[in-house]
């Protein structure tokens, strides 16, 4: 079984209501029973059917077919639907199964979704293929190692952990009061955009909120995408650092190397969006 370096990453599960609500829907009024007739044309009492004691057929021999949504531009779930029956199936701009050709921020080879077996059935993994500018996966919280890019709105973000600065003493020179302690600088989300206009902020507090101005956040982006309380960066017992989304309609996004993909989710190549329903 492959290695899954992201494994602490939780998916945010976009919900299974829109969908099968609307199948239900539709097979309740389409299988409507029709009334039978006794011999002197007096209708006979038929009992609704029970749609809860059934459900729909799935193969239970072979891998099942999972869905992918090359999501439209400003859309959360429409666009062009692609059927995963490859075990292999490679994510490109000019090279794969599927190319993303409008988009230069995608690699030739860009990402990969992998079946594999498990002892109970079949899993899908999301793989980047070592990709310019990386893949990244929607998200209910993550860990925060050094150098991941998080993206936020429209901005990305390196989190650079806390560097310990030891004082240095001039040479020759012998110091008066030597009581100083090493110096800690508080950990640091820098904005991957030109070094000289990049912004960076540092999270100088145990739990830091992230949001729009003026809403009470500790961090505050002016980013029409960004919702009034967006995400928040926490510091655990343990000195990890995580961050955790907020209810937002752009989320927050999370760069992986491999992770295994589940339910209904969303990941992200280039620019490009996708959804897949496992």
């Amino acid at each position: 079984m492959a290695d899954e370096p992201d494994k602490g990453t939780v998916l945010e599960p976009l919900g299974d209501d829109s969908y099968y609500a609307q199948a239900n829907k539709q097979r309740t009024a389409v299988e409507s029973p029709v009334p039978q007739y006794s011999s002197d044309f007096q209708p006979l009492a038929v009992a609704p059917p029970d749609s809860s004691l059934d459900i729909y057929y799935k193969p239970t021999r072979r891998p099942f077919v999972p869905l992918l949504t090359i999501l439209d531009d400003g859309s959360p779930t429409v666009g062009e639907v692609i059927r995963i029956r490859e075990p292999v199936t490679v994510i490109g701009r000019t090279e794969g199964h599927i190319k993303v050709l409008n988009d230069p921020q995608v690699s030739t080879r860009h990402a990969e979704l992998v079946r594999e077996s498990t002892p109970s059935s079949y899993r899908w993994l999301l793989r980047d293929l070592q990709s310019a500018n990386g893949t990244f996966v929607r998200c209910t919280k993550a860990l925060l190692r050094p150098d991941r890019i998080i993206i936020l709105g429209s901005q990305r973000f390196r989190f650079q952990p806390a560097v310990q600065m030891i004082a240095q003493n001039e040479p020759g020179t012998s110091l008066i009061d030597n009581q100083h302690s090493p110096q800690l600088l508080w950990p640091a989300l820098i904005e991957t955009a030109s070094p000289s206009t990049a912004m960076e902020i540092r999270l100088r507090g145990s739990s830091n909120l992230i949001g729009r101005p003026g809403c009470g956040n500790d961090v505050e982006l002016d980013d029409p995408l960004i919702a009034s309380q967006h995400a928040i960066i926490s510091q655990t017992s343990g000195g990890e650092w995580r961050i955790e989304a907020k209810p937002s309609k752009n989320g927050l996004w999370i760069q992986v190397t491999a992770i295994a993909l589940v339910g209904t989710c969303r990941f992200q190549c280039g620019e490009q969006r996708f959804l897949f329903e496992g």
